[in-house]
Protein backbone atom coordinates (compact mmCIF):
# COMPACT_ATOMS: atom_id res chain seq x y z
CA UNK A 1 0.00 0.00 0.00
CA UNK A 2 1.44 3.02 -1.13
CA UNK A 3 -1.02 5.50 -1.03
CA UNK A 4 -0.86 7.66 2.41
CA UNK A 5 -5.08 7.15 3.10
CA UNK A 6 -5.20 3.75 1.64
CA UNK A 7 -2.17 2.94 4.08
CA UNK A 8 -3.72 4.54 7.16
CA UNK A 9 -6.71 2.91 6.62
CA UNK A 10 -5.14 -1.06 6.26
CA UNK A 11 -3.03 -0.43 9.40
CA UNK A 12 -5.40 1.18 11.88
CA UNK A 13 -8.54 -0.83 10.61
CA UNK A 14 -7.64 -4.19 12.49
CA UNK A 15 -7.47 -2.22 15.87
CA UNK A 16 -10.04 0.91 15.01
CA UNK A 17 -12.51 -2.02 14.46
CA UNK A 18 -14.40 -2.17 18.00
CA UNK A 19 -15.90 -5.03 19.66
CA UNK A 20 -18.95 -2.89 19.60
CA UNK A 21 -19.63 -3.47 16.23
CA UNK A 22 -20.60 -6.98 16.89
CA UNK A 23 -18.92 -10.66 16.87
CA UNK A 24 -16.51 -9.55 13.96
CA UNK A 25 -15.21 -11.81 11.21
CA UNK A 26 -11.69 -12.99 11.82
CA UNK A 27 -8.96 -10.81 10.16
CA UNK A 28 -5.12 -10.87 9.96
CA UNK A 29 -2.59 -9.27 12.57
CA UNK A 30 -0.80 -6.34 11.48
CA UNK A 31 2.82 -7.25 11.83
CA UNK A 32 4.07 -4.10 10.80
CA UNK A 33 2.74 -0.67 8.92
CA UNK A 34 5.97 1.14 8.65
CA UNK A 35 9.21 1.08 6.08
CA UNK A 36 11.75 1.72 8.88
CA UNK A 37 11.64 0.91 12.74
CA UNK A 38 11.35 4.42 13.53
CA UNK A 39 9.13 5.38 11.17
CA UNK A 40 5.92 7.18 13.06
CA UNK A 41 3.50 8.15 10.76
CA UNK A 42 2.24 6.88 7.21
CA UNK A 43 4.28 8.27 4.24
CA UNK A 44 3.87 7.29 0.76
CA UNK A 45 6.37 4.85 1.31
CA UNK A 46 4.80 3.24 3.72
CA UNK A 47 3.62 -0.53 3.73
CA UNK A 48 1.69 -2.61 5.97
CA UNK A 49 3.03 -6.04 6.67
CA UNK A 50 0.47 -8.71 7.64
CA UNK A 51 1.53 -11.89 9.62
CA UNK A 52 1.46 -15.05 7.56
CA UNK A 53 -2.20 -17.13 7.40
CA UNK A 54 -0.33 -20.22 5.99
CA UNK A 55 2.90 -20.16 8.24
CA UNK A 56 1.05 -23.09 10.11
CA UNK A 57 0.29 -25.40 7.49
CA UNK A 58 2.62 -27.85 5.81
CA UNK A 59 1.35 -27.73 2.05
CA UNK A 60 -1.11 -24.82 2.13
CA UNK A 61 -3.57 -24.56 -0.69
CA UNK A 62 -4.63 -20.71 -0.76
CA UNK A 63 -7.24 -18.91 -2.60
CA UNK A 64 -7.55 -14.95 -2.84
CA UNK A 65 -11.57 -14.09 -3.35
CA UNK A 66 -12.59 -10.51 -3.96
CA UNK A 67 -16.45 -9.97 -2.51
CA UNK A 68 -18.75 -7.62 -3.65
CA UNK A 69 -20.37 -7.19 -7.05
CA UNK A 70 -18.36 -3.76 -7.96
CA UNK A 71 -14.75 -3.15 -6.16
CA UNK A 72 -15.11 0.42 -7.14
CA UNK A 73 -16.17 3.12 -4.11
CA UNK A 74 -18.41 5.74 -3.70
CA UNK A 75 -17.27 9.06 -5.63
CA UNK A 76 -15.27 6.92 -8.09
CA UNK A 77 -13.83 8.78 -11.33
CA UNK A 78 -15.99 7.36 -14.85
CA UNK A 79 -12.29 5.98 -16.03
CA UNK A 80 -11.73 4.24 -12.76
CA UNK A 81 -15.32 2.64 -12.48
CA UNK A 82 -14.61 1.45 -16.28
CA UNK A 83 -11.72 0.50 -15.42
CA UNK A 84 -12.53 -1.85 -12.47
CA UNK A 85 -15.71 -3.40 -14.46
CA UNK A 86 -13.58 -4.39 -17.29
CA UNK A 87 -11.13 -6.22 -14.93
CA UNK A 88 -14.11 -8.73 -14.50
CA UNK A 89 -17.43 -7.81 -15.80
CA UNK A 90 -19.01 -10.95 -14.30
CA UNK A 91 -18.44 -9.72 -11.01
CA UNK A 92 -21.48 -7.81 -10.96
CA UNK A 93 -23.49 -11.09 -11.36
CA UNK A 94 -21.64 -13.43 -9.73
CA UNK A 95 -20.93 -11.31 -6.76
CA UNK A 96 -17.26 -12.45 -6.38
CA UNK A 97 -14.16 -12.51 -8.28
CA UNK A 98 -11.28 -15.57 -7.98
CA UNK A 99 -7.97 -13.04 -7.58
CA UNK A 100 -5.41 -16.46 -7.98
CA UNK A 101 -5.00 -19.81 -6.29
CA UNK A 102 -2.50 -22.38 -5.55
CA UNK A 103 -3.14 -25.89 -5.01
CA UNK A 104 -0.72 -28.72 -3.83
CA UNK A 105 -0.62 -31.21 -6.57
CA UNK A 106 3.31 -32.11 -6.77
CA UNK A 107 2.29 -34.82 -10.07
CA UNK A 108 0.52 -32.54 -11.90
CA UNK A 109 2.07 -31.57 -14.94
CA UNK A 110 2.27 -27.88 -14.16
CA UNK A 111 3.57 -28.03 -10.88
CA UNK A 112 6.11 -26.01 -9.64
CA UNK A 113 9.52 -27.42 -8.01
CA UNK A 114 7.58 -26.85 -4.79
CA UNK A 115 4.58 -29.15 -5.78
CA UNK A 116 2.10 -26.25 -6.78
CA UNK A 117 0.23 -25.28 -9.14
CA UNK A 118 -0.75 -21.68 -9.30
CA UNK A 119 -3.39 -19.54 -10.83
CA UNK A 120 -3.29 -15.95 -11.62
CA UNK A 121 -5.68 -13.01 -11.78
CA UNK A 122 -6.09 -13.61 -15.37
CA UNK A 123 -7.41 -16.92 -14.55
CA UNK A 124 -9.69 -15.90 -12.28
CA UNK A 125 -10.87 -13.09 -15.18
CA UNK A 126 -11.22 -16.22 -17.41
CA UNK A 127 -14.37 -17.43 -15.73
CA UNK A 128 -17.02 -16.35 -17.78
CA UNK A 129 -20.11 -18.53 -16.60
CA UNK A 130 -20.89 -19.98 -13.34
CA UNK A 131 -20.25 -23.23 -14.67
CA UNK A 132 -16.71 -22.28 -14.89
CA UNK A 133 -16.49 -20.74 -11.48
CA UNK A 134 -18.20 -23.65 -9.96
CA UNK A 135 -15.63 -25.63 -11.84
CA UNK A 136 -12.62 -23.68 -10.53
CA UNK A 137 -14.17 -23.77 -6.90
CA UNK A 138 -14.35 -27.63 -7.27
CA UNK A 139 -10.52 -27.68 -8.86
CA UNK A 140 -9.16 -26.06 -5.39
CA UNK A 141 -11.40 -28.14 -2.99
CA UNK A 142 -10.63 -31.31 -4.78
CA UNK A 143 -7.27 -33.16 -4.16
CA UNK A 144 -5.81 -36.10 -2.54
CA UNK A 145 -3.61 -37.19 0.10
CA UNK A 146 -0.23 -37.35 -2.56
CA UNK A 147 -1.46 -34.70 -4.63
CA UNK A 148 -2.17 -37.15 -7.79
CA UNK A 149 -5.00 -35.35 -9.41
CA UNK A 150 -6.29 -38.53 -11.22
CA UNK A 151 -7.47 -40.04 -7.88
CA UNK A 152 -8.16 -36.62 -6.26
CA UNK A 153 -12.14 -36.22 -4.46
CA UNK A 154 -13.40 -33.49 -2.64
CA UNK A 155 -12.31 -32.21 0.51
CA UNK A 156 -15.22 -32.40 2.15
CA UNK A 157 -15.14 -32.12 5.65
CA UNK A 158 -12.49 -28.98 4.41
CA UNK A 159 -15.55 -27.85 2.43
CA UNK A 160 -17.59 -27.90 5.54
CA UNK A 161 -15.54 -26.37 7.68
CA UNK A 162 -15.45 -23.12 5.27
CA UNK A 163 -19.01 -23.07 4.99
CA UNK A 164 -19.42 -23.02 8.98
CA UNK A 165 -17.04 -20.28 9.28
CA UNK A 166 -18.51 -18.70 6.31
CA UNK A 167 -21.76 -18.83 8.01
CA UNK A 168 -20.53 -16.17 10.65
CA UNK A 169 -19.19 -13.69 8.31
CA UNK A 170 -22.99 -13.74 6.70
CA UNK A 171 -24.60 -13.38 10.09
CA UNK A 172 -21.80 -10.12 10.75
CA UNK A 173 -22.62 -8.40 7.48
CA UNK A 174 -26.44 -8.90 7.90
CA UNK A 175 -26.27 -7.62 11.09
CA UNK A 176 -23.34 -5.09 11.08
CA UNK A 177 -24.56 -1.33 10.31
CA UNK A 178 -21.60 0.68 10.53
CA UNK A 179 -19.10 -0.60 7.71
CA UNK A 180 -19.29 -0.61 3.76
CA UNK A 181 -16.32 -2.90 2.14
CA UNK A 182 -15.52 -2.05 -1.36
CA UNK A 183 -12.61 -4.46 -3.00
CA UNK A 184 -12.05 -6.18 0.15
CA UNK A 185 -11.18 -10.04 -0.03
CA UNK A 186 -11.58 -13.37 1.80
CA UNK A 187 -8.50 -15.61 1.94
CA UNK A 188 -8.81 -19.36 2.28
CA UNK A 189 -6.31 -21.21 3.29
CA UNK A 190 -6.02 -25.39 4.18
CA UNK A 191 -4.08 -28.28 4.17
CA UNK A 192 -3.16 -29.61 1.21
CA UNK A 193 -1.47 -32.42 3.19
CA UNK A 194 -4.37 -35.04 3.80
CA UNK A 195 -2.40 -36.96 6.07
CA UNK A 196 -1.76 -33.43 8.41
CA UNK A 197 -5.73 -33.49 8.70
CA UNK A 198 -8.22 -30.79 7.65
CA UNK A 199 -6.96 -27.59 8.96
CA UNK A 200 -8.64 -24.49 7.51
CA UNK A 201 -8.20 -20.88 8.05
CA UNK A 202 -10.37 -18.27 6.40
CA UNK A 203 -9.80 -14.53 7.08
CA UNK A 204 -10.77 -10.91 5.99
CA UNK A 205 -8.11 -9.29 4.46
CA UNK A 206 -7.78 -5.52 2.32
CA UNK A 207 -9.87 -2.84 4.03
CA UNK A 208 -7.98 0.07 2.18
CA UNK A 209 -11.67 1.21 1.17
CA UNK A 210 -13.80 0.91 4.12
CA UNK A 211 -16.39 3.13 5.03
CA UNK A 212 -18.39 4.19 7.28
CA UNK A 213 -22.21 3.24 6.47
CA UNK A 214 -25.28 4.87 7.42
CA UNK A 215 -25.97 3.87 10.93
CA UNK A 216 -29.75 3.09 9.94
CA UNK A 217 -28.90 0.98 6.81
CA UNK A 218 -27.60 -2.86 7.36
CA UNK A 219 -23.67 -2.48 6.20
CA UNK A 220 -23.54 -4.49 2.15
CA UNK A 221 -20.13 -5.50 0.37
CA UNK A 222 -20.24 -3.16 -2.27
CA UNK A 223 -23.84 -4.88 -3.87
CA UNK A 224 -25.25 -2.18 -5.09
Amino acid sequence: VTNNTYAALEYSFPSDWSPNDGARPSIPTPSGGVSAPTQTRITSRSYVLLSDLTASFFRPCAIDIKMGRQSFEPGATDTKRDRERAKYPQQDEMGFRIVGMRIYAPVHPEADRSGYVRFGKHFGRSLATRKSVKGALSGFFRQSADGDPSSSALRTRVISSVLQQLRLFQRWFEDNRSLAFYSSSLFLVYEGDGTQGDVVNLKMIDFGHVHGFARDLPCRLAIG
